[in-house]
C-alpha cells in the first residue's frame, strides 16, 4: 500500500480532466478510509473492545481555525514528519521483531473557498 497520496495534477486541469480525477482521488480516499476502518475494527475484534487502542494507538479528528499562513505551515510540520517516519519504517521493517502499525492522515478544508466565512 501507498505511503503518501499526493493530489493528481489535472484536478487543476480541464473540467473533463478534473471530473476523471476526482473520481479517482473519491475512490482512493474510499478505499483507505474502508481499509482504516476494516484495521480498527479487527484490533478490537482481537482483543475484545479492549483498551488496547487506548493504551497504543489514538483515534482522534481535529477541526483546526487557522489563518492560511497557519495552515500552510501545519500541513509542511504533517508532511515533514510523514516523510521522516516513511524513511524510518523503511529501516524498522527489517527487523524481525518491529510491531506494524498503520498511520491514516486526512488534512482537507472544511468550508467553501468560494462561500463566503461567518463570523463568531
Amino acid at each position: 500500500m501507498a505511503r503518501t497520496f499526493r493530489a493528481d495534477a489535472r484536478l487543476f486541469g480541464p473540467a473533463a480532466e478534473r471530473d476523471a480525477a476526482a473520481t479517482a482521488v473519491s475512490s482512493m480516499v474510499s478505499t483507505v478510509l474502508e481499509s482504516t476502518a476494516s484495521e480498527l475494527g479487527a484490533l478490537l475484534a482481537r482483543n475484545g473492545g479492549g483498551a488496547t487502542l487506548e493504551d497504543q494507538g489514538v483515534l482522534t479528528f481535529l477541526e483546526a481555525r487557522a489563518n492560511e499562513t497557519e495552515i500552510r505551515r501545519l500541513r509542511t510540520r504533517s508532511v515533514r514528519l510523514i516523510e521522516s517516519e516513511t524513511g524510518r519504517a523503511s529501516e524498522r521493517g527489517a527487523s524481525t521483531t518491529a510491531r506494524r502499525y498503520r498511520l491514516t492522515l486526512a488534512f482537507f478544508p472544511l468550508d467553501d473557498e468560494t462561500r463566503p466565512r461567518r463570523r463568531r
